[in-house]
């Protein structure tokens, strides 16, 4: 959740502005080569309520963060980028 917030934790910040520049090296790794380079990125499913909850812990709380935060760091790149949609809970 703290990732999905204005207040993220700063070591899971840091975790991720790692990953993220592991992706801009694959993705000039791959430029360099001439082979094509696509970030997927699969919709995270919350359980029902789960968003509202959140919400009430932290207003700021983006349920859709990661495919967003994404899609502007592949543009930025400019890099393709796929997101999944969502898929219903299996019952």
């Amino acid at each position: 959740m703290s990732l999905c917030t204005a207040h993220p934790d700063p070591l899971f910040l840091q975790n991720y502005q790692l990953n993220k520049i592991l992706i801009r090296e694959m993705a000039e790794y791959c430029k360099i080569r001439k082979i094509k380079f696509m970030l997927v990125c699969i919709d995270f499913l919350y359980k029902s309520g789960d968003e509202a909850e959140y919400i009430s812990i932290d207003p700021t709380f983006r349920a859709d963060f990661f495919e967003e935060d994404l899609r502007r760091y592949a543009d930025s790149l400019g890099i393709e980028y796929h997101c999944c949609p969502k898929y219903p809970k299996p019952s």
